[in-house]
């Protein structure tokens, strides 16, 4: 473990996920414009970085994808190098669970589940359980189709958890905690990225492509589907910046905001994140670079969570070996700080910091905690 203090270091490259043998596609650059409304001097950021081969009971060939905070205080992630179910403590310790998860395994993303247990996807066909003491169940999901993988998961406003598996056939899956799974299609127009969240209206949003068009989709509690639109239409991006497995959070203003990886706006140039309003409208937002080292290097956005008040967003370029982590308003300033971590998913913890998993190219992965941001 190491504590750094960074204010304006070099931005970041890093190595795309894959899920159960999908990959994430990539070719040219997003053009790059000014970016405005940053707070010109953003105070300092102070870290704890975790690395694998070296904190102990940190394997060297882990490769932490999505993290969470656990009912008994520590972060919870998933490995998708091992294959394992990980929890660190505050001072840095790891264990990784493995006894219960299948032969082909490829642990995806976790939440606390209602039962006081955590819930992971297993994008190669199953959701599991896992009890704070390492207790694995895995529940099959092959059966609704060999094809279908299971992505994000989520805790819906009902109680029970709910997972988004890509396809085709694209596929909701509810799973209550006793293990009994349900599945619901998605109506084939719409092909989901496998990104999910839930509000406290009971409603589940997920990202979704028609044509060549990106809509944030909207399942109501009710059961129908609501598309929206975004303003954003599909684009290549160089191989290989990293694919967070959580896309989309529900801000402190109750709506769903979202990262845009392989995705342009049709009116603002360069990265951009969005809200959507249950009323529609989505609003973009320029990711600001201005506090980032010349030259600015391309932001991609990619893992997102919800901080007390506010919103905060990871971002990576795939050709340098630094990155990113913004915070956002609602109004759309913007604080952000370059780091010399690839950050890939983040989490709040119980005590006010963010946790965010890491790995570059040829670097062993790792954990990294920001102490209390601002």
């Amino acid at each position: 473990m190491h504590a750094r203090v960074f204010r304006f270091v070099p931005f970041i490259a890093a190595a795309a996920v894959s899920a159960c043998g999908s990959a994430q596609q990539g070719a040219p650059s997003l053009p790059v414009a000014p970016a405005s409304r940053a707070l010109a001097t953003p105070p300092a950021l102070v870290t704890r970085a975790f690395t694998a081969g070296k904190a102990p009971g940190f394997a060297a060939n882990s490769s932490p994808y999505d993290i969470t905070l656990g009912p008994d205080g520590a972060m919870w992630f998933t490995d998708a190098g091992t294959a394992a179910i990980g929890r660190i403590d505050s001072g840095g310790h790891v264990t990784e669970y493995t006894a219960g998860l299948r032969a082909k395994t490829k642990p995806f993303t976790i939440v606390a589940g209602p039962d006081g247990n955590l819930w992971f996807s297993d994008a190669c066909g199953a959701v599991g359980r896992i009890t704070t003491a390492g207790a694995i169940t895995e529940f099959d999901t092959n059966h609704f189709s060999n094809k279908a993988g299971p992505a994000s998961i989520v805790v819906g406003a009902d109680g029970d958890l709910w997972v988004n598996a890509q396809g085709p056939p694209n596929l909701l899956i509810r799973a209550t905690v006793d293990g009994k799974l349900t599945a619901y299609p998605v109506p084939a127009r719409y092909n989901t990225d496998g990104s999910l969240a839930a509000d406290k209206a009971g409603n589940l949003w997920m990202f979704a492509q028609v044509g060549s068009n990106g809509i944030m989709l909207e399942r109501k509690a009710h059961g129908g589907f609501k598309p929206h639109r975004t303003g954003l239409v599909a684009a290549a991006l160089p191989c290989c910046p990293n694919y967070a497995p959580r896309r989309i959070t529900i801000g402190p203003d109750g709506n769903p905001w979202f990262t845009t990886l392989y995705w342009l706006s049709n009116t603002i140039p360069g990265a951009v994140i969005g809200r959507t309003p249950e009323s529609g409208n989505t609003k973009l937002f320029k990711v600001d670079r201005s506090n980032f080292q010349d030259p600015p290097h391309p932001a991609y956005p990619s893992g997102i969570a919800t901080l007390r008040d506010h919103v905060w967003f990871t971002g990576d370029d795939p050709f340098q070996v630094n990155g990113g982590l913004w915070r956002i308003d609602e109004d759309g300033t913007q604080i952000g700080y370059p780091i010399d971590y690839n950050p890939i998913q983040l989490a709040p913890d119980g005590s006010g910091n963010l946790w965010f998993t890491a790995e570059a190219f040829n670097n062993p992965a790792q954990i990294v905690e920001v102490v209390a941001p601002k």
